[in-house]
């Protein structure tokens, strides 16, 4: 009888276990990694909650395990739940401004976002914002995604910039008069030009052999 007892006790205890790594499995997938890869595709499909943390600071860690735990589980209601962890995409700062670490993000419909203003760690204050805080608030419209083409025109820019500085430079050092510096304004004026029209030139192209 005691043994037969014993064995109850155990399945009892083994059923509970399996449920709580149930129910951690089943949160852990409702918290999305956004990650430089897939942040803009994701963000496209509804609103979104995003924890932005460095996951090397104490502070992140602990408030980290706090957004995964079943006490933040409910923000799922409100919209998507993902994180963003800044040491392993720091450049995430380049688009979003993350002045205080954990920063709370809300996203609507893939192109506004609002700041949560308020302690990250207050779950309260936290609905509240989603449910009407944020509605106070200014939008602030979501920023495209970079490519390779800004990279480009970055690196041109900084041509342009190098090219107009050394005319100076030379123009100053054998002193030529009004009439080579309008010939110099001319050239720097050419210059930018065809910048400008090579990079209109690479968007067309590549908007033609997007795929349908």
């Amino acid at each position: 009888m005691r043994v037969r007892q014993i064995a109850l006790l155990v399945l009892i205890y083994s059923s509970s276990v399996l449920s709580q790594e149930d129910q951690d499995l089943e949160e852990h997938q409702l918290l999305t990694n956004l990650t430089s890869e897939n942040f803009f595709s994701e963000i496209q499909k509804g609103d979104w909650i995003i924890n932005v943390c460095h996951d090397y600071h104490w502070e992140c860690k602990d408030y980290n395990k706090k957004f995964k735990s079943e006490q933040f589980f409910y923000l799922s209601d409100y919209g998507n739940v993902g994180y963003v962890d800044l040491y392993k995409w720091y450049y995430f700062t380049d688009y979003f401004k993350a002045p205080r670490s954990p920063t709370l993000l809300y996203i609507k419909n893939g192109t506004d976002y609002y700041e949560f203003e308020g302690d990250a760690n207050d779950l309260k204050a936290i609905v509240r914002f989603l449910e009407r805080g944020y509605k106070k608030l200014e939008s602030k419209k979501v920023p495209r995604e970079k490519t390779y083409l800004d990279f480009a025109q970055y690196l041109a820019e900084g041509l342009c910039e190098g090219v107009i500085r050394g005319i100076s430079i030379l123009m100053r050092e054998i002193g030529l008069g009004d009439f080579h510096y309008s010939i110099q304004i001319a050239f720097i004026g050419a210059v930018i030009f065809a910048h400008y029209a090579f990079v209109a030139w690479m968007v067309r192209k590549l908007e033609k052999e997007k795929p349908e």
